[in-house]
């Protein structure tokens, strides 16, 4: 992103660039390798004022888990990063070290599961991964998340933070379906089993990790990262709450 974009780069602008990446155990059977991270700089950031006044947005990281990481990461390919903007509606099918842009006019409009079923009936695949975006995305609304692994119910993972949707929504891309067949190679698979169990066992045998987190919820870290100072508060003014808990909205 250092490289791709500068501080006038507007995020809603072609010159913006749009990244999906896995990470180096994505694939594996390490613990909590089944995630990936969209990068770009964010609209939700970017003040609209004159450019002169050097206030330029900053780059946002969004993090999602699902099933999505995985297959992408058995096309073949580490990355994806999106440049420039499509003149209509279209969708990236990437397979097995292979990737085709596709048309997305007759699924433009619609929301995630709608989307991501009628890719897996034109494609031909039900074990095909789809990331997209919705109608808040298409209409560049600054908080839109990208949606992966939706269902027909309406249940999937969101890529939530900092308006990624919007990004991809302003590229005129609709949605990323992937489909891997590829193997993922070790080096020394005896080694690495071996290290994946340890960890595991620990994981399981972890009071926060293996019990309370599981059974409550992300809520279950809210104290431990309000300690460290690393919880948004007051419009990112501070980076914790002043007091144990959040303080009582007063009208």
């Amino acid at each position: 992103m250092f490289n791709e974009v500068g501080p006038e780069t507007d995020p809603l602008g072609p010159e913006n660039v749009l990244i999906f990446s896995t990470g180096p155990l994505t694939g594996t059977s390490v613990s909590g390798s089944g995630r990936y991270c969209v990068v770009t700089k964010s609209p939700l950031t970017y003040p609209k004022v004159p450019k002169s006044e050097g206030k330029s947005g900053t780059v946002v990281d969004a993090h999602s888990g699902g099933d999505w990481s995985e297959e992408m990461k058995n096309t073949g390919f580490d990355a994806i990063i999106v440049r420039g903007r499509s003149r209509i509606p279209v969708y990236l099918w990437v397979h097995n070290g292979e990737a085709e842009i596709k048309a997305a006019d007759q699924i433009w409009g619609k929301g995630t599961s709608d989307t991501t079923a009628s890719i897996k009936e034109e494609l031909g695949d039900s074990y095909v991964k789809v990331a997209c975006i919705g109608p808040a995305g298409e209409n560049l609304v600054r908080t839109a998340c990208i949606i992966n692994d939706a269902d027909d119910v309406g249940h999937g993972r969101a890529a939530g933070r900092g308006g990624v949707g919007a990004v991809m929504g302003s590229k005129n891309l609709k949605a990323i379906a992937v489909r891997g067949m590829l193997d993922i190679g070790i080096a020394r698979r005896g080694e690495f089993g071996r290290e994946v169990r340890d960890i595991s066992i620990k994981l399981r045998e972890d009071p926060v990790c293996g019990t309370t987190l599981p059974l409550y919820g992300t809520e279950v870290l809210y104290n431990a990262i309000n300690g460290a100072g690393l919880l948004p508060t007051c419009n990112f003014q501070w980076g914790m709450f002043k007091r144990r808990y959040a303080p009582p909205m007063s009208l």
